[in-house]
């Protein structure tokens, strides 16, 4: 996988202090340069490719909790700023942060409002002609320009042990509405055919597995929040669609206002910490000197936690049995490590602002996110190994200060890809790109993904 790309989410007129990064993508940059790709909070998308700008769930009006009790007035300026053109709107379901903003766009820029029939009372609520309105089922194919969108019919994922808001709107509700009156309605993933690529756009997380047999994309747009209610959510979507590139949505706290910085939904987001930034804190205030007795007693613990994963690594242990070994060895030393630092900072042993101080801030800043590694056996217990792969592309940067062009840096990052993913996985780099750039001429693009360094079998010998 390629270093991590920036997807931006900055208003024209927005000052860099106040820039938010919504989502820091772990994909490389897409492959097509017609196709551009840009998210705007909660599940809202805007695609622009091909000449035609589709925009999906648009919700930047962000209301405040105190707000969502009477009448939910969009924020038209904000909205006319961050959309400032779309030909068509899709609609997953009904609820107020996939649909309140909906309607200002497609009254403003003429856009096409298009979903299930509770989607079309609310655009015939806020003033929308219903020629404007496209209705659909979903499982047809609906011509967008020179884009084609399909609905995959699906179920809203439950949050709390329950679906909020459920049922159907089957008249218009009152305009602003009430959050009460914008209930679910049926739910629709979208499929999308643009710029020859696939989209799959899945806006709550629960799937009707039925309904996606056959299907395989190269871009996934998964909703995270809600995510544990359905085990094996994320892996059954992937496993079955098969996506080249994964953007999680609906991560984000909605009730934040679009300019202020983005705060995760916990609910369902596993963060995990590295314990190798915990540990060179300590490391750097031993080497200064500093209060080196009990500095040296932390690296101890430390070790003794990597030594465990050292033996594990060595006997190739599954996910099941480093879970087993964690639970039953590491917990006894990562509980009695985050008992000190709690008692050491309450008794405020260090001055908050010298490197031991600072180093006991952060380990316990980060160490319930430790706890991840703890109880996934699929979890290293540090970053590592990926910023060891990376390591060459950062020194290359600081040191050619130029790649040469933006193109340059995509290509760029596409060759480390390969190579690193076949050393990963004990393939030649060399044997491998001589048997696929032969074949690669002759096959279709449908056939590429048997040739990734994970699926390759060599078909010709290597000279």
């Amino acid at each position: 996988m390629a270093p991590p790309t920036k997807i931006r989410l900055v208003s024209p007129k927005q000052p860099r202090r106040n820039r938010v990064n919504y989502y820091q993508s772990p994909s490389p940059p897409l492959p097509d340069p017609r196709l551009r790709i840009r998210f705007i909070g909660t599940a809202g998308f805007v695609i622009e490719g091909a000449g035609h700008t589709l925009v999906l769930d648009p919700y930047v009006s962000r209301l405040p909790l105190r707000k969502l009790a009477g009448p939910l007035v969009p924020d038209e300026p904000l909205i006319k700023e961050v959309i400032p053109h779309a030909d068509d709107v899709l609609i997953g379901h009904s609820h107020f942060d996939h649909i309140l903003d909906a309607p200002s766009v497609c009254l403003r820029t003429g856009a096409r409002l298009i979903g299930s029939d509770s989607t079309k009372q609310v655009g015939i609520a806020a003033g929308l002609p219903t020629e404007q309105i496209i209705t659909t089922e979903g499982h047809e194919v609906i011509p967008c320009g020179p884009t084609e969108v399909t609905g995959i019919p699906s179920r809203h994922g439950k949050m709390f042990g329950k679906i909020p808001l459920p049922g159907n709107i089957t008249t218009p509700p009152s305009w602003p509405p009430k959050n009460k009156e914008l209930r679910c309605g049926p739910v629709l993933d979208w499929y999308i055919e643009v710029a020859g690529l696939s989209i799959m756009h899945v806006d709550s997380a629960d799937l009707i597995e039925e309904n996606l047999k056959g299907l395989q994309v190269d871009i996934l747009c998964l909703c995270a929040v809600g995510r544990k209610h359905y085990p094996d959510y994320a892996k059954i979507a992937i496993s079955m669609l098969k996506p080249k590139y994964v953007i999680p949505c609906h991560w984000d706290c909605f009730n934040i206002a679009y300019r202020k910085k983005a705060r995760k939904i916990r609910e369902g987001i596993d963060l995990c910490a590295c314990l190798a930034h915990i540990r060179r804190k300590f490391w750097e205030a031993c080497e200064q000197g500093q209060n080196r007795t009990f500095n040296q007693w932390v690296l101890r613990q430390i070790r003794l936690l990597y030594q465990i994963e050292a033996r594990l690594r060595s006997s190739n242990a599954s996910s099941a049995q480093r879970e087993t070994v964690r639970a039953s060895e590491s917990v006894m030393i990562y509980n009695r490590l985050a008992r000190l630092l709690e008692r050491v900072r309450a008794s405020r042993r260090f001055l908050p602002k010298s490197l031991t101080g600072r180093a006991v801030s952060y380990a316990l800043d980060q160490w319930h996110r430790m706890r991840v590694w703890l109880t996934n056996g699929n979890v290293e217990i540090d970053n590592n190994l990926v910023e060891n792969k990376i390591r060459p592309t950062k020194l290359g940067a600081k040191n050619w200060l130029f790649i040469g062009s933006a193109n340059a840096g995509d290509t760029s990052a596409i060759i480390y890809s390969i190579i690193n993913s076949c050393v990963n996985i004990g393939i030649e780099p060399y044997h491998y790109l001589n048997d696929v750039l032969q074949r690669l001429p002759t096959m279709t693009t449908s056939e590429i993904g048997s040739i990734l360094p994970e699926n390759w079998s060599p078909e010709t010998t290597c000279r």
